[in-house]
């Protein structure tokens, strides 16, 4: 099975921009949103040190914990060594000890939990499935949520590389919790050639807010061979998020 590689690093104007509400102070709030855009980008590295500077500057601040945790996890390419599992956990103890009276909040922090979870014997496919799981239940009370859907539908793939026996009805799943999100999405994107719609999909316009769910929707996947010399050309200023779900498309039909 071939695996994504690592993405090239996203210039500041190609992030987009997310709608990431927490409770931290509001002068945090821009870092942390930038973490979030930064890990949508997988861009685990800037993500982790965007996070770190957040954590720095209001240790009280859950979601940032919670971000650096999830920067250690590089969900398509590779999986924690047990080092870095320990740091995760470490983070995501913090993040839950600080106790966020916000319910979002909390079930992204146990989400994370259920993949850090300090059990050694757990197989990376029973950690991932712990998380996407956790996701699953997440995303059931709040399907309309860009955010928790982009995170849950990014955890069927990854669970798909994994369980190699149901990999389509996984990757289908993503594709289902993507598309409602794709429809409510106003923002009309001009894609280009490489993930421009086939003869056998609709030729209308794809319409969508998010770069990686109009190549969903129109059909036409790039292979992960070539998908990192595509992903800087899929990245427009002003949308927002642009890339969340891009590596989402590991597949081709």
């Amino acid at each position: 099975m071939v695996r994504a590689d690592s993405p090239p690093a996203a210039r500041p104007d190609q992030l987009g921009k997310v709608d990431f509400p927490t409770s931290c102070s509001a002068d945090l709030q821009a870092t942390i949103e930038k973490g979030v855009a930064l890990l949508h980008s997988f861009q685990y590295k800037e993500s982790e040190q965007t996070l770190t500077e957040a954590a720095a500057r209001d240790p009280k601040c859950a979601m940032a914990h919670w971000g650096k945790a999830m920067a250690l996890y590089h969900q398509l390419w590779d999986f924690p060594d047990e080092k870095t599992l320990k740091e995760g956990h470490k983070d995501i103890e913090q993040a839950q000890k600080l106790h966020s009276a916000n319910a979002r909040e909390q079930t992204f922090i146990s989400a994370a939990a259920a993949f850090f979870q300090k059990k050694s014997k757990l197989t990376h496919t029973e950690r991932i499935k712990a998380y996407s799981d956790s996701l699953e239940r997440f995303y059931a009370q709040s399907s309309g949520d860009v955010e928790i859907g982009a995170f849950y539908a990014l955890s069927l793939v990854a669970l798909s590389y994994v369980d190699e026996s149901n990999m389509l009805a996984h990757q289908k799943k993503a594709i289902s919790v993507l598309q409602p999100l794709l429809n409510s999405q106003p923002r009309v994107l001009k894609l280009p050639a490489a993930m421009q719609p086939s003869r056998r999909t609709r030729p209308t316009p794809c319409t969508c807010h998010r770069t990686s769910l109009c190549g969903l929707a129109c059909g036409r996947i790039p292979s992960p061979r070539t998908l990192p010399q595509t992903l800087p050309a899929l990245m427009p200023r002003k949308c927002i998020s642009p890339n969340i779900t891009i590596r989402l498309m590991p597949w081709t039909f």
